[in-house]
């Protein structure tokens, strides 16, 4: 079953997915006032489109959002300043910036999410996302994932969770954005060369990207007078 919206439409009291399926909002909204309601949706009951929901206090929202293929929740828990509007959607496939996340394409969620802040006015916020395994590149690992936000401009990485059976929270957000979530990518090693102890260099081409709240570093090995020896010269955690 699926009710595609014509227009923008309000749910003043309750939702009810009761009779199953999706409601499809192509470019139109779905906004559930404040005060009213969302019941039954499920992997199957779900908004495909842009869903505004008003929140009032720091408890958790849900957003019970995906695509035409399968549900993609997100639950927003913010610290709340003044009650307010957001809008949460998801789109399936490759996010058109991902190329400059310095993120893995080839461990990803094949999916994103667009969180837009319509008038919330919130200190800092933690986000649950859920997805299907069948969005999960091939052979990644999703304890490897974390998450990225981008503004527009520039990527941050926000703290995240572990994530397990489809589901990462990402924390500690001061706004919103479009979110995606993958695997950093793997730093390629320096090319083996023979010192001779006049200006040898190694150069690194690529990109650091520190996997949040766990441990890392990054070592260099040096052989002299015919002993190596390991340094390590940046590391975060234990």
């Amino acid at each position: 079953t699926r009710i595609n919206l014509g227009s923008n439409h309000t749910i003043t009291e309750t939702l009810d997915f009761i009779g199953g399926g999706r409601i499809v909002t192509g470019a139109n909204t779905l906004t559930i006032a404040e005060n009213a309601t969302i019941l039954g949706n499920t992997d199957q009951n779900y908004v495909q489109g842009n869903l505004q929901r008003y929140i009032a206090a720091s408890l958790p929202v849900l957003f019970p959002v995906g695509d035409a293929s399968n549900a993609a929740t997100v639950t927003i828990t913010p610290s709340v300043d003044s009650p307010g509007f957001v809008t949460v959607s998801t789109t399936g496939g490759e996010y058109s910036e991902f190329g400059t996340s310095g993120l893995d394409p080839n461990s990803s969620v094949n999916r994103f999410w667009t969180i837009s802040n319509q008038s919330l006015i919130f200190s800092v916020a933690d986000i649950d996302f859920t997805w299907n395994a069948a969005d999960v590149d091939p052979g990644a690992s999703q304890n490897n994932f974390i998450a990225a936000r981008y503004n527009g401009s520039s990527w941050s990485l926000p703290s995240t969770s572990l994530a397990q059976d489809g589901q990462l929270t990402a924390s500690n957000i001061l706004e919103f954005g479009d979110f995606v979530i993958a695997s950093t990518q793997v730093g390629q090693a320096g090319a083996s060369l023979n010192f001779d102890g006049n200006n040898d260099e190694v150069q690194w081409g690529g990109n650091l990207v520190p996997n949040n709240n766990r441990p890392y570093s990054l070592s260099i090995w040096v052989k002299a007078n015919g002993s190596a020896n390991n340094r390590t010269i940046l590391s975060q955690g234990n």
